[in-house]
């Protein structure tokens, strides 16, 4: 939640400004998104603001500086270039899962460049993190500054499922969340 009452969410903002400063977004993108979306009526961008929280991520595409290039991912594969669409969500409980987390999502949130990520991509893969004293030695030394947004488990997922034959390629994606004895589908695209 990145506007929280009439105040915003520090740590939240600054992982956003340094996600956006890694795939060359203008960071003034986060301050038109905070006017976006809080409450109030006043701030330097409030022109065209709707003053409450996203109901699809595509509303982002409202903002100057976010663009369809940077919002949606590019490419396949090994190759594939994630977008806005990849790494953030609306749906949470406002924390950031460590140990599911994007590569990208994970730098900004720690402040981290792809190189420094090496023990701690060695330890998520054989190790479930499940609390904040497990981040500071493998070097992530804010990890306590960033606690509040910082989580260990989802109850939201986002499912793929991709059928191809000979001529036609089928893809059905569902948005998930697990409640405490069903998953009910928040979302159902096909593509």
């Amino acid at each position: 939640m990145l506007a929280v009452g009439d105040g915003v969410n520090i740590p939240l903002k600054n992982s956003l400004e340094r996600l956006f400063l890694d795939m060359d977004i203008n960071i003034e993108a986060v301050h038109r998104i905070v006017d976006y979306i809080d409450p109030d009526s006043e701030g330097e961008f409030e022109d065209g603001a709707i003053n409450q929280p996203l109901r699809h991520l595509t509303q982002l595409l409202d903002i100057e500086y976010i663009t369809p290039e940077v919002f949606f991912s590019r490419g396949e594969g090994e190759e594939k270039e994630l977008g806005l669409v990849d790494l953030l969500t609306l749906h949470s409980n406002g924390r950031v899962n460590v140990n599911t987390a994007p590569r990208k999502v994970i730098m900004a949130l720690f402040n981290k460049t792809e190189g420094e990520l090496g023990a701690f991509d060695d330890y998520r893969e054989l190790n479930v993190i499940k609390d904040v004293e497990e981040l500071v030695p493998l070097g992530m030394i804010n990890a306590r500054e960033v606690a509040p947004i910082v989580g260990y488990r989802s109850d939201f997922f986002r499912i793929i499922s991709v059928a191809k034959s000979e001529r036609i390629k089928k893809t059905v994606e569902c948005l998930v969340v697990r409640g405490s004895r069903q998953i009910e589908v928040i979302e159902r695209r096909q593509f």
